[in-house]
């Protein structure tokens, strides 16, 4: 199964479900899996958390003569860089087009579902208009409906499990819900069962913080003025790694607060 390494902030590969022409879930998957394999990384395919220094990795960094160790290293300082300048500025001034493309998803969804409606099979990565279209493998409880101003779509995220081939259930392991919340943005519910994936996680201590539900939480905001801003949270429990994405043509501190109570209604809703 699925080994896999978060240094921080650098979330899982997500599946565009508007393109046609990227490699599939399951070949990024065994294409992760070989690097990490290559690297020597060990993660465990359970879904344990490891939070460990920053040191682990900039130790090695021109020490032991391997690409892998260096290219992990820099990896490390970029996001430790990343995490000091929005602790000074409240963001990392850096170009995002990720925000444009959560904002103008509302235009381009409604076609996308039209061209699709009633001719996706159960693995199709297309968007789909609800839950209900989605064949998951666990229960997905998603954002509550009094935190949508504007249901967009939901599009199945992780690997597609069959119990024929000794998986745990029949269907998707995660999910990808997109809504309109008035007043923050256009965002992205995103949850991976790591259970269902066998899938540990990494974290650097140094990027680690406990602001949703007191679980080890990543926080990171970037954009400019020209693209955008993406307010990111992405938090971690025993089972499941869950993140929110809100893109925002605007940054301010309210804002930032405002997404983070939205990432704690959406963590009690999980509990309800």
């Amino acid at each position: 199964m699925r080994k896999k390494i978060l240094i921080g902030v650098a979330a899982l590969i997500a599946v565009d479900a508007f393109a046609n022409n990227l490699p599939t879930r399951e070949e990024i998957e065994q294409k992760d899996k070989e690097y990490l394999l290559k690297a020597g990384i060990d993660i465990p395919d359970t879904p344990e958390i490891r939070i460990v220094p920053a040191n682990k990795y900039l130790a090695k960094k021109n020490l032991t003569n391997n690409q892998d160790d260096d290219f992990m290293a820099t990896q490390v300082q970029n996001y430790l860089k990343m995490h000091s300048e929005q602790q000074k500025s409240g963001f990392v001034k850096i170009k995002e087009p990720r925000a444009k493309e959560l904002m103008e998803l509302k235009q381009i969804a409604p076609i996308h579902l039209k061209k699709y409606k009633g001719v996706l099979s159960p693995t199709s990565t297309h968007l789909r208009p609800s839950i209900n279209e989605l064949k998951l493998a666990y229960t997905f409880v998603g954002v509550p409906e009094s935190d949508m101003d504007k249901s967009i779509g939901i599009s199945p995220y992780g690997v597609y499990k069959q119990i024929k081939n000794g998986d745990d259930g029949d269907g998707w392991d995660g999910a990808v819900q997109f809504f309109d919340k008035n007043g923050v943005g256009s965002c992205a519910f995103t949850e991976h069962n790591r259970k269902l994936a066998h899938s540990g996680v990494e974290l650097i201590k140094e990027l680690v913080s406990y602001e949703v539900d007191n679980k080890p939480t990543i926080l990171l905001i970037k954009g400019t003025k020209e693209t955008g801003y993406i307010y990111k949270l992405k938090w971690y429990d025993a089972t499941f790694s869950r993140e929110l994405e809100c893109a925002n043509s605007d940054y301010s501190p309210k804002l930032r607060a405002d997404v983070i109570e939205l990432a704690n209604r959406i963590e009690a809703y999980q509990q309800s």
